[in-house]
Protein backbone atom coordinates (compact mmCIF):
# COMPACT_ATOMS: atom_id res chain seq x y z
CA UNK A 1 0.00 0.00 0.00
CA UNK A 2 1.56 3.23 -1.05
CA UNK A 3 1.06 7.02 0.95
CA UNK A 4 -2.03 7.93 0.18
CA UNK A 5 -3.86 4.78 -0.67
CA UNK A 6 -7.18 3.83 1.20
CA UNK A 7 -6.77 1.85 4.43
CA UNK A 8 -8.51 -1.50 4.40
CA UNK A 9 -11.36 0.00 7.09
CA UNK A 10 -11.95 3.05 4.53
CA UNK A 11 -11.85 0.31 1.84
CA UNK A 12 -14.66 -1.39 4.00
CA UNK A 13 -16.80 1.33 4.22
CA UNK A 14 -16.46 1.53 0.37
CA UNK A 15 -16.52 -1.35 -1.37
CA UNK A 16 -20.31 -1.24 0.55
CA UNK A 17 -21.61 1.29 -1.70
CA UNK A 18 -20.60 0.35 -4.63
CA UNK A 19 -22.31 -1.27 -7.39
CA UNK A 20 -22.15 -5.07 -8.22
CA UNK A 21 -19.58 -6.63 -10.53
CA UNK A 22 -20.89 -8.12 -13.59
CA UNK A 23 -21.72 -11.58 -14.69
CA UNK A 24 -21.00 -12.15 -17.94
CA UNK A 25 -17.71 -10.96 -19.66
CA UNK A 26 -13.86 -10.42 -18.68
CA UNK A 27 -12.73 -10.56 -14.85
CA UNK A 28 -12.36 -7.13 -14.14
CA UNK A 29 -9.45 -5.38 -12.35
CA UNK A 30 -9.37 -5.41 -8.85
CA UNK A 31 -11.79 -2.85 -7.71
CA UNK A 32 -9.29 -1.32 -4.53
CA UNK A 33 -6.52 -0.95 -7.33
CA UNK A 34 -8.47 0.98 -9.91
CA UNK A 35 -9.90 2.74 -7.32
CA UNK A 36 -6.62 4.25 -5.60
CA UNK A 37 -5.51 4.88 -8.83
CA UNK A 38 -7.95 7.07 -9.87
CA UNK A 39 -7.62 8.42 -6.19
CA UNK A 40 -3.76 9.40 -6.77
CA UNK A 41 -4.80 11.25 -9.93
CA UNK A 42 -7.65 12.97 -8.14
CA UNK A 43 -5.21 14.44 -5.26
CA UNK A 44 -2.21 15.16 -7.51
CA UNK A 45 -4.28 16.64 -10.22
CA UNK A 46 -1.58 15.06 -12.67
CA UNK A 47 -2.75 13.57 -16.37
CA UNK A 48 -4.19 10.11 -17.00
CA UNK A 49 -1.19 9.20 -18.44
CA UNK A 50 1.05 9.95 -15.19
CA UNK A 51 -1.22 7.59 -12.74
CA UNK A 52 1.82 4.72 -11.32
CA UNK A 53 1.95 1.26 -13.08
CA UNK A 54 1.45 0.05 -9.67
CA UNK A 55 -2.34 1.03 -10.53
CA UNK A 56 -2.56 -0.36 -13.73
CA UNK A 57 -2.82 0.59 -17.30
CA UNK A 58 -4.09 4.57 -17.20
CA UNK A 59 -6.35 3.48 -19.80
CA UNK A 60 -8.26 1.71 -17.51
CA UNK A 61 -8.99 4.49 -15.18
CA UNK A 62 -10.26 7.03 -18.06
CA UNK A 63 -13.05 3.98 -18.46
CA UNK A 64 -13.84 3.43 -15.34
CA UNK A 65 -13.83 7.14 -13.81
CA UNK A 66 -15.95 8.12 -17.31
CA UNK A 67 -18.34 5.39 -16.78
CA UNK A 68 -22.20 6.54 -15.91
CA UNK A 69 -22.94 4.05 -13.00
CA UNK A 70 -19.74 5.53 -11.50
CA UNK A 71 -20.78 8.97 -12.12
CA UNK A 72 -23.47 8.98 -9.23
CA UNK A 73 -21.40 9.67 -5.89
CA UNK A 74 -24.72 10.71 -3.79
CA UNK A 75 -24.40 7.35 -1.99
CA UNK A 76 -20.74 7.69 -1.35
CA UNK A 77 -20.26 8.44 2.95
CA UNK A 78 -17.65 10.63 3.98
CA UNK A 79 -14.31 8.51 4.45
CA UNK A 80 -12.68 8.27 7.43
Amino acid sequence: MARGDLTQAQWVCLEVVLPGLPVMGRKPRDRRQVFDGIWWRARTDSPWRDVPARYGSWETFTIRHDHPDTMDSSCVPDLP
